[in-house]
């Protein structure tokens, strides 16, 4: 793994954890009380107001990513039955998951990644391209699906950052509404994008 690529991934896993502390303080405080305050969360997660308003616009975007956080596993506890399954297989497990949670309450997801967005493109208007908002479980999830793999670095890394790209449930919206699939075929069109992706990595020089 190259210099640049590892810092990348260090400055990755950092911000993955500063959001997990946020949103497990963010349920924590939940089960407590109906609705913290983003100050409570902060303080409960060890971090400062401002970096919580870094990762989310208000509170209610981050308790709507925190119900669906709570539904997701972790990555160890998922894959801990699949460990007989090839890496392509585990992968196209990961939208498999995400997706199905997704749906449980999708008329949420589509406002919280509304939320989002406008969060984003308020940031872009004033100039601030820096924006931590999502992304952190399939991050980990992709990584763990390859972690026995027998691949090489450089090449896993490249397979989980261009997967990343098509497993989330952003890609099922874009799908319905954008492309006009029926909702039954886009699981199967990711699958084939990620076998895609596999077979293209396993091609490309070390």
């Amino acid at each position: 793994m190259t210099k640049t690529r590892r810092n990348d991934f260090t400055r990755h896993n950092q911000r993955l954890r500063t959001r997990r502390a946020l949103l497990a303080a963010a349920r924590e405080l939940m089960k407590e009380h109906a609705e913290p305050t983003m100050e409570e969360v902060a303080d409960r997660a060890l971090v400062s107001r401002a970096t919580a308003y870094r990762y989310y616009p208000n509170i209610q975007t981050m308790l709507m990513e925190a119900g669906f956080d709570a539904e997701v596993p972790a990555p160890a506890d998922y894959f801990a039955d699949q460990q007989d399954r090839s890496g392509t297989d585990r992968l196209k497990s990961v939208p498999d998951l995400l997706i199905s949670v997704m749906i449980k309450d999708e008329a949420n997801f589509r406002r919280f990644l509304a939320a989002t967005l406008l969060d984003s493109a308020g940031k872009l208007s004033s100039g601030d391209r820096e924006a931590f908002r999502r992304g952190g479980r399939r991050m980990g999830l992709l990584e763990k699906a390859l972690e026995s793999s027998g691949i090489p670095d450089d090449q896993r890394a490249r397979i989980v950052e261009m997967a990343a790209l098509v497993v989330g449930p952003e890609m099922f919206v874009s799908a319905v509404d954008s492309c006009h699939m029926k909702r039954e075929a886009v699981l199967p069109a990711i699958h084939w994008l990620i076998e895609a992706i596999v077979e293209k990595a396993s091609r490309e020089p070390g």
